[in-house]
């Protein structure tokens, strides 16, 4: 068991620590590098109209920024971080993370076939979702929850 340990520290203080790099990349560094990165491909203030979005204010030019500012913060947060951590404070690299596998085309067929059945799988709760109805002393939420999710899908759109 101890072959595949990553670190000889406790599991907690380990999870502490890829915890904070995650979210100091997802949720701070990457956003930040992302607005700076998205700001060329949109024309007024950035950083106000992403402030407007917060404040209920769905602009649907504001598309491409989304895109480029959510995928800095996923592969800073989520892949570069991760990797700093794991080079700089545990001092190993991505290989010892995986052993070698004789079998990678069957594990690669079963990551599609479970990704395949997921999709299928969640297909329903997402229809069910778009198509729910709440009691009447609720009507005034399901009026605003509507309402946010048309805003949020013509941003998306």
């Amino acid at each position: 068991m101890n072959e595949y340990r990553i670190s000889e520290r406790h599991p907690a203080v380990s999870l502490f620590y890829i915890l904070a790099v995650v979210a100091i990349g997802f949720l701070f560094l990457g956003p930040a590098l992302g607005l700076l990165v998205a700001s060329p491909f949109y024309d007024g203030n950035l950083f106000a109209d992403f402030t407007a979005i917060r404040a209920g204010q769905a602009n649907p030019a504001l598309f491409t920024a989304i895109m480029i500012v959510q995928a800095t913060a996923g592969l800073l947060g989520l892949v570069v971080f991760p990797l700093l951590y794991l080079n700089v404070i545990e001092h190993k690299t991505i290989g010892s993370m995986f052993s070698t596998e004789n079998n990678l085309p069957l594990i690669a067929l079963l990551l599609v076939a479970i990704g395949t059945c997921f999709t299928v799988a969640i297909s329903p709760v997402i229809e069910w979702n778009m198509n729910l109805d709440f009691p009447d002393f609720m009507s005034s939420f399901e009026q605003w929850a509507r309402q946010q999710e048309n805003a949020l899908m013509e941003v998306t759109r």
